[in-house]
């Protein structure tokens, strides 16, 4: 997991990196499945199948990503 985290925020991202990202992705799903159940793959770990998908799309993460929104949402709900 830590290793398809590491590929998918780099600044450039090569075909081999979001295959080598989605096969991480998918082993994590899996194993949590069969360690747990179905029943904990949640909608999260499902939507995190996807990313490798939407970089395809966008390009690198960083791109789209919502931290920098995220943040300013904290600063809102001290006003």
């Amino acid at each position: 997991f830590v290793r398809a985290c590491n590929l998918l925020v780099a600044r450039f991202i090569t075909e081999d990196d979001l295959k080598e990202a989605q096969e991480r992705l998918k082993d994590m799903a899996y194993l949590i499945e069969n360690t747990y159940g179905p029943e904990f793959i949640t909608s999260n770990i499902h939507l995190a199948l996807h990313i490798p998908d939407c970089c395809r799309d966008y390009g690198p993460i960083y791109n789209f990503w919502l931290f920098p929104f995220e943040r300013l949402n904290g600063y809102i709900g001290e006003i």
